[in-house]
């Protein structure tokens, strides 16, 4: 029996390691790249507009159907 056992976690580390060890990486950078990427974006549609309008990054607002906060990444207000 345990040797089963072990042969078992020897396997599961096996496959973890061939199959996921790269997702698992690419997870864990998903927050930092996919908000430096609204930040430059942001940056960008303000040279656009030459200063005359503001972006707001990571809004929260209310939200009456779903009793909760709804995240909106990006909001561009002109003067128009």
């Amino acid at each position: 029996m345990w040797v089963l056992l072990i042969c078992g976690l020897v396997l599961y580390g096996l496959v973890k390691l061939l199959f996921f060890h790269e997702d698992t990486h690419d997870l864990l950078d998903i927050d930092s790249s996919h908000s430096d990427a609204l930040f430059a974006v942001a940056k960008t549609l303000e040279k656009l507009y030459k200063g005359s309008s503001k972006v707001h990054v990571g809004l929260q607002i209310p939200d009456p159907d779903s009793a909760s906060r709804q995240t909106i990444d990006l909001v561009l207000v002109t003067p128009q």
